[in-house]
């Protein structure tokens, strides 16, 4: 049932809690789905997020067509919020719909009964594993994986059950102690997993891996992003110890019979590991846990070509502060090649090793003294662990590249310097700008490739203003005069804009042309700059980061906004008679933009900002025509964003198109054209009856 409602295609878990909401939906008068955003710290270095799904989950189920979300009670459960704030919040949603009201005393003992009982029955279930394993003879198996797989009777495939027909006592990851188990060994990973339950996986492996007679079972589901990444790091430990293990992925088909015969190999496995093995060995971590470069000193560095105008500036930048940098190149060849290292994770973070890899033998140059820059993210999404993946990559690439390095460094380049930050607004406030320009002239030119030539004139002549530390002004008059003289044709075209993955956007390689594809059959393409979409997005992150106690964090990145914008007048002025626009506003409530989709301002991402962006460009443009959503394969982001397009059309009356590049071949942008040619949706349906009748 959850499958056939879902909006996009999500993981098993996900499809199976649309179908339970659905069929809820049927019975209750009121569906209780809460926010589960993070785990409170226990400690200061490491974050416990819930996956990105889970996170959007209420919003994405409360934009169904066929859901009444009214009746969706949903207060924040989990957060860095204390046990108070959740019984506001309990309170709150519950007290108004329950004719005979309710106290906030009864919801606080209510809370604090379930609290303890929880605790007791964790307590209890350690002992349970206590009293039952058999650590001399019989074999033990744990099952490690995400409580909502592995518990559910209608998604484990009954997989337990077929350990304990074999006579083979199967026991829960929540039942192990952890407590009085030193992880110091894998520490390095523990605080690089941003996520609470791969967390409590790999803990868990670590466990089984240096205890006797104990062997892990990974039960993932199918489309799990997280999981793909976790798997890597399961396996990784299990072969450190030379110790066997099984894993097994679940979809939504719920026979047993694939997995038996598995299961009975594992177990022979086990078996004789179990009578054969010696504990006597050393184990080197040094492949599981992290190892980034502490800083950019003396290295050739790499930095992402996700824009090729933007990204010219920052590198500019970068040697402006002394460090050798180079522009990461990507070819259609690079992008093959990337998926030979893909299990399951999201293109753009393959796609990063294999450019950083074929430009550094373009160069020729040494692969142990080569660096690439990965930018540094806290969101739930896979970026997080973008730098320690990439790195097991080229441990793997080995001819010199495992001893290449990572850093993961600010966006904004504030780590580098205040200036190198300042500078950093700047490049991509000229970057998008540069690119707004060409995106509004080019499409109307009379003498076709002028433009591109204009802005690979600019490009260069900005380039070197920031690298040579020059006046940006004289440069500006200089690389934008050309422009002006470009003979244009007056006419009238539809107008598109793109959003989506940062990587997808502005990369004509992966995103196959897209700007291009879109003018050549007759659209406009309506961009956003960096420097206004900071300013789209920046209040809601202010509070995000204040209530996370980042306040370092929040009065540096918000006293730099505060004056790259004063200082953001000067430098406009030489784009202004090229663009021909109104300032924009930015102050609207994200509270009230973003809760027409059901989200929080505690949610963060590209979802998130992809809202946030789209009722901005509306603000500016509203005779857009067209959203085109642009997305990498096995991007979490993207998927919730998909499952609220028809929502958003709803909500703007403007259609949407989601595109995504997996990289299989064919041209995807091929969809886009029964928009171009017939912009309105109601021409487009009533063509397509046309076409079929």
């Amino acid at each position: 049932l959850g499958k056939n409602i879902a909006s996009a295609e999500f993981c098993t878990p996900i499809l199976s809690l649309h179908g339970h909401i659905d069929h809820l939906m049927g019975k209750a008068d009121f569906v209780f789905l809460p926010f589960y955003f993070e785990e409170p710290k226990e400690e200061k270095t490491k974050r416990r997020q819930h996956c990105y799904y889970t996170q959007f989950i209420p919003s994405v189920i409360s934009n169904l067509p066929s859901i009444d979300e009214k009746r969706l009670i949903s207060p924040i459960v989990k957060y860095l919020y204390t046990n108070f704030y959740t019984k506001i919040e309990l309170y709150k949603s519950l007290k108004t719909i329950l004719p005979e009201g309710i106290s906030f005393f009864n919801i606080s003992s209510a809370w604090d009964r379930a609290s303890e009982l929880k605790t007791k029955n964790q307590i209890h279930l350690k002992k349970i594993y206590s009293d039952q394993r058999d650590g001399s003879s019989n074999l033990n198996v744990v099952l490690v994986g995400r409580p909502y797989t592995i518990l559910s009777k209608s998604l484990n495939s009954k997989i337990p059950d077929i350990f304990a027909n074999l006579d083979v006592k199967a026991f829960y990851q929540d039942m192990l102690d952890y407590e009085n188990h030193d992880f110091s060994d894998i520490d390095g990973l523990l605080e690089e997993i941003h996520w609470h339950h791969a967390a409590e996986i790999l803990k868990a492996t670590y466990i089984a891996a240096n205890t006797d007679n104990l062997y892990p079972v990974y039960i993932s589901s199918f489309n799990c992003s997280p999981d793909s990444f976790c798997k890597d790091y399961f396996k990784q430990i299990m072969e450190a110890y030379k110790k066997p293990y099984l894993i097994l992925e679940l979809d939504e088909h719920d026979s047993s019979v694939g997995y038996e015969t598995r299961i009975e190999a594992a177990i022979r496995s086990f078996s004789n590991h179990k009578q054969f093995s010696s504990n006597k060995q050393t184990i080197d971590f040094k492949d599981i846990n992290p190892e980034f470069s502490p800083d950019l000193k003396n290295k050739d560095i790499f930095f992402p070509n996700w824009d090729d105008i933007t990204g010219k500036f920052l590198v500019s930048i970068l040697k402006s502060e002394g460090y050798n940098a180079y522009l990461m190149e990507e070819t259609e060849e690079t992008l093959k090649q990337c998926l030979r290292t893909n299990t399951g994770q999201c293109i753009p973070l393959n796609a990063l090793a294999s450019s950083f890899i074929y430009t550094v033998k373009k160069y020729n140059l040494d692969p142990a003294n080569s660096l690439l820059w990965v930018g540094k993210s806290e969101i739930a999404c896979n970026i997080k662990l973008y730098p320690h993946h990439i790195k097991q990559i080229l441990k793997k690439e080995k001819n010199g590249f495992e001893h290449s390095k990572v850093f993961s460094g600010e966006v904004s380049l504030m780590n580098i310097s205040m200036k190198a930050g300042a500078n950093a607004y700047f490049a991509y406030m000229f970057g998008g700008l540069l690119r707004k320009v060409g995106c509004q002239i080019r499409p109307y030119e009379i003498y076709k490739g002028e433009t591109d030539a204009a802005i690979k004139n600019a490009t260069s002549i900005i380039s070197r203003a920031f690298r040579n530390k020059t006046s940006k002004e004289e440069a500006l008059k200089e690389a934008l005069s050309p422009f002006a003289k470009i003979k244009i044709r007056k006419e009238k075209r539809p107008k598109v804009s793109i959003f989506g993955d940062l990587y997808m956007r502005d990369n004509n390689i992966i995103n196959q042309d897209l700007i291009n594809f879109i003018e050549k059959n007759g659209g406009e393409v309506v961009t956003t700059p960096y420097s206004r979409f900071i300013r789209m997005i920046a209040s809601t992150y202010f509070k995000k980061w204040f209530k996370e106690g980042k306040y370092l964090h929040l009065v540096s990145n918000k006293t730099l906004l505060f004056a790259t914008t004063q200082m953001e007048k000067k430098f406009y002025k030489y784009f202004a008679p090229l663009l021909n626009e109104n300032e924009l506003d930015y102050s609207d409530s994200p509270e009230k933009i973003l809760g027409e989709y059901g989200m929080r301002t505690e949610h963060t991402g590209e979802s998130m900002d992809n809202i946030l962006k789209i009722h901005y460009v509306l603000k500016e443009h509203p005779d857009i025509s067209l959203f085109v959503q642009v997305s990498p394969s096995f991007c979490c982001p993207s998927m919730v964003t998909e499952a609220m397009a028809e929502k958003i059309e709803s909500n703007t009356g403007v259609p949407v198109v989601c595109i995504t590049y997996d990289l299989s071949g064919g041209n995807k942008n091929n969809v886009i054209i029964p928009f171009l040619k017939f912009s309105k949706k109601e021409t487009i349906q009533k063509k397509l009856m046309e076409d079929f009748l």
